[in-house]
């Protein structure tokens, strides 16, 4: 069943949720210390603040590590330079990845209280909740991409204007890859979801032209906005790309050990293993059983029925691509699966679609006993979640 974004009454559980959210935001935003990396982002946003709106000349290679518009923006908005509000603003601003979270799932229900579970068990990952306060680069990537794969699922639905839909999704993919290069991975992605979700009566090759132009759209919008607001890329398109990808891989700065399994690793000799132990390690038993037997149902379903959720077999085909390009590429990674961020909200979104599947299946009193043992399930993260307060990353 699906549905369209209507009414502001039929969203009361998730507006409720998001005031919630916003009220602990605005309780809680002064008690988180500073990261390391949080001055030299705010450094960044000054000189691009100064170059942009100031007309001073600054080296572009001052702007090599990252990709320096969202850091901008908390200048724009906080120019005193206060790290406490900055940590105010960016809980606001991931807003998106609740938002983007709720979207993808009603738009499968039609029932608001069945998709808010999505953001609430984003909210019950302590490693991606904690993260969002003081975390300037990892989380705006996390929210960038799961707005992407969101806008792929609704612009897909109907068949839209081509110039119009290029330009959203490529404002939105654009400013996703440039925070992480591993988000080029979305235009790959979108060739196959285009098929998957679009399910407008045309032929095959009338579909393939839409996609070849829309993907040209896209992809020339998205390098317009990386151009437009990296003047290091724009400088040297060719080697300052190849430079940015060999950073992203190495991660150069970074020359220190790695506690992994009791023993201390220098970064090369970390095992391939190392990813997927410490998602195994972060996600909350309650996701990670949702997700495994939501997987595991509709494969089976797959396989004997020849049907499947096509959202679930979305987030599925994401998740095969993004684990494929981490076992082939291997990058260095450290401070646990913290690089890996954006790799949560998607686990969450697969559990929270088995177990919304369930809950509108059930009769009342089953929906009702059901209902209350994911609670009581759910209750040892949230105390988890509130112990850790404000370490939760951790």
């Amino acid at each position: 069943m699906q549905a369209t974004i209507c009414s502001f009454k039929t969203h009361t559980p998730f507006v409720c949720f998001l005031l919630v959210y916003l009220i602990f935001a605005l309780l809680t935003y002064k008690d988180y210390g500073i990261t390391a990396d949080e001055p030299r982002r705010r450094e960044m946003g000054e000189l691009m603040y100064k170059r942009v709106f100031l007309g001073l000349e600054v080296n572009s290679d001052k702007f090599a590590d990252h990709y320096p518009l969202y850091d901008m923006m908390l200048v724009l908005l906080n120019p005193r330079g206060s790290y406490e509000f900055s940590h105010l603003l960016n809980m606001l601003f991931s807003s998106v990845l609740f938002i983007a979270a709720y979207v993808l799932l009603y738009a499968r229900f039609s029932n608001s209280i069945v998709a808010t579970l999505g953001p609430l068990f984003i909210v019950l990952t302590p490693t991606v909740f904690g993260h969002i306060p003081a975390n300037p680069k990892d989380i705006p990537f996390a929210w960038g991409y799961l707005l992407s794969l969101a806008l792929f699922y609704t612009l897909n639905k109907r068949a839209y204007p081509i110039i119009p839909k290029g330009l959203v999704l490529g404002l939105v993919v654009g400013f996703t890859y440039a925070m992480r290069l591993v988000g080029l991975n979305l235009f790959p992605i979108y060739c196959v979801l285009f098929f998957v979700f679009n399910t407008t009566k045309t032929t095959l090759m009338a579909k393939v032209r839409r996609l070849t132009v829309e993907l040209s759209v896209m992809g020339l919008v998205s390098l317009l906005v990386m151009f437009a607001t990296w003047s290091y890329i724009a400088n040297d398109f060719p080697r300052n790309l190849m430079a940015i990808s060999q950073e992203n891989l190495n991660f150069s700065a970074w020359d220190r050990e790695i506690l992994y399994f009791g023993q201390n690793l220098a970064k090369g000799a970390r095992p391939l293993s190392f990813v997927p132990v410490w998602i195994l390690i972060a996600t909350p038993v309650f996701v990670l059983a949702g997700m495994l037997t939501g997987l595991v149902v509709n494969g089976y379903a797959l396989v004997k029925k020849r049907s499947v959720d096509q959202l679930l077999l979305a987030l599925s085909f994401v998740l095969v691509v993004n684990i494929g390009m981490y076992l082939v590429v291997n990058p260095v990674l450290y401070n646990g699966p913290r690089l890996f961020l954006y790799f949560f909200p998607i686990l969450s979104l697969i559990a929270a679609l088995f177990y919304g599947g369930v809950l509108l299946k059930l009769k009342r009193i089953k929906l009702l006993l059901i209902g209350s043992v994911l609670a009581v399930i759910m209750l040892p993260e949230l105390a988890h979640t509130i112990k850790l307060h404000p370490y939760e990353y951790v």
